[in-house]
């Protein structure tokens, strides 16, 4: 199989992430091997700012690791994309409380972007806030948490200019939020996406940020890329990075696999499966030309709503790409790729679960 850009790991990463998949999914939450890579590399701080201790990469480098680690194993590019992302909130936060935040060793954020908890602001300035909100993968892992609130005052949501009610997002302690068991899904399972919620929580004016270039705390263009292609673009090459996966263990598995009139299944494919590829590497490279152009455009203050049309409309291309590419394989692995416990199952799976992110849908 050809890709003018394959998914780039060390085999041995690869190796290792791999080797941890089943325990990660009968334990519904990431191995402790694989965490301890993701640690050691310094991977969910790669978007957080270096002068609180983060890696603080370009866009472009980001996207192709969080491909290439969907590509190892999909719950693990999801958690790592998913907490890295909101890594980057790192720019936007008090830079003494984010100093505290990503000097710990194992620093790893998990949360929400519903608006589905309140902050009341209190007369001395604080916030006290309660909610309940779903979806933060990597819960059981993180040790601290950024979750979406409406602002009220005397129990009245607060209104912009607008008159629509101002919602800030909040980071949270590990030990001011209660874990709910709740994900429950047939993928990405071991991404461990629970839900979560906070109870009558008090928290200074510091814990609160604005996720826009204009209340950037850290001066680099990251912080000034704009936040819906930025996870428009982080998350459809998780996508891209299961179907690369799908497809090279469909490769291996077709040579060996016949159909019904004893042709085996790849050469019964042919050019079909030639042309599965190309559709999907050709997506792929068009999300990152349009990423590589933005991220430039924005180094020199120059991003356009131009630039965010196109990665929206690219990011949802690769998406279709994978997932029609996925869904026309998939018969061809017959009952073993109806076994949860194969690892065509799982990809479908955990492809099929993350296709779901409404970011994601067509």
């Amino acid at each position: 199989m050809f890709f003018t850009e394959p998914p780039r790991l060390p085999d041995e990463w690869i190796s290792r992430i791999r080797n941890n998949a089943d325990t990660a999914e009968q334990q519904r939450e990431l191995a402790a091997d694989t965490l301890s890579l993701f640690f050691e590399q310094g991977w969910f701080k790669m978007l957080a700012p270096r002068s609180v201790g983060g890696l603080q990469w370009g866009l472009p480098r980001a996207i192709r690791l969080e491909e290439a680690v969907a590509y190892a194993d999909g719950s693990a590019g999801w958690v790592l994309t998913l907490c890295s992302g909101a890594g980057w909130f790192g720019g936007f936060m008090d830079p003494v409380f984010a100093g505290e935040v990503f000097r710990h060793p194992q620093a790893l954020l998990a949360g929400s972007g519903a608006a589905t908890g309140e902050a009341e602001r209190l007369p001395d300035g604080q916030y006290r806030v309660n909610g309940r909100w779903n979806y933060a993968s990597g819960t059981p892992h993180a040790t601290h948490f950024t979750a979406n609130c409406v602002l009220t005052e005397n129990g009245i949501p607060v209104l912009d200019d607008d008159n629509q009610p101002v919602i800030r997002p909040f980071a949270f302690l590990r030990s001011e939020v209660t874990p709910l068991d709740t994900w429950r899904t047939i993928g990405l399972i071991a991404s461990a996406s629970h839900s979560f919620e906070i109870q009558n929580c008090v928290v200074p004016a510091e814990r609160t940020f604005l996720l826009d270039p204009q209340a950037v705390r850290a001066d680099d263009p990251l912080y000034r890329y704009p936040f819906l292609p930025f996870a428009e673009a982080t998350l459809a090459v998780n996508l891209s990075g299961m179907a690369v996966h799908f497809l090279e263990e469909c490769e291996g598995y077709f040579r060996l696999k016949k159909t019904r009139g004893g042709i085996p299944v790849l050469s019964h494919l042919g050019e079909d499966f030639d042309r599965q590829v190309r559709q999907l590497d050709d997506a792929r490279q068009q999300l990152f030309r349009a990423v590589d152009e933005s991220w430039e455009a924005c180094r020199q203050d120059r991003f356009s709503d131009g630039h965010a049309s196109a990665i929206h409309d690219h990011a949802l291309g690769l998406a279709s790409a994978a997932r029609m590419l996925v869904d026309t394989l998939y018969p061809y692995g017959g009952l073993t790729a109806a076994d949860p416990s194969h690892v065509l199952n799982r990809i479908w799976r955990d492809l099929h679960t993350a296709s779901q992110h409404s970011l994601l849908m067509p």
